[in-house]
């Protein structure tokens, strides 16, 4: 449960970057440097950041983007129907909550 509450941390916090403080993570470099200081070994993200998994997810995004109708990031859609955002939740910390409840209905 406790790599639950860094991976919530941690997504709040690139949320936060990005959005609010309008922090530049598109390099490896970059969200490597950021993640450091978000007390994630670089080294780790770096791995994670060039392996298999990463780049096909990479590769499938833009055809998600248009297939689900993606405006606005982060989205989140539960069951190829349901989806939320920041702004359909009421704020990004909102999105959780939203979440189990189309996750219960899915």
């Amino acid at each position: 449960m406790e790599r639950l509450g860094e991976v919530d941390r941690l997504q709040q916090a690139v949320y936060r970057a990005v959005r609010e403080q309008h922090t530049d993570l598109t390099t490896e470099d970059r969200a490597a440097t950021w993640a450091g200081r978000q007390g994630v070994d670089e080294a780790d993200f770096r791995a994670a950041y060039r392996s298999a998994e990463v780049a096909d997810a990479v590769a499938q995004a833009p055809d998600l983007l248009v297939r689900y109708r993606i405006t606005e990031l982060p989205t989140v859609v539960v069951d190829d129907a349901s989806r939320t955002s920041p702004s359909a939740a009421g704020d990004v910390t909102a999105m959780p909550e939203v979440l189990d409840d189309l996750i219960e209905r899915a």
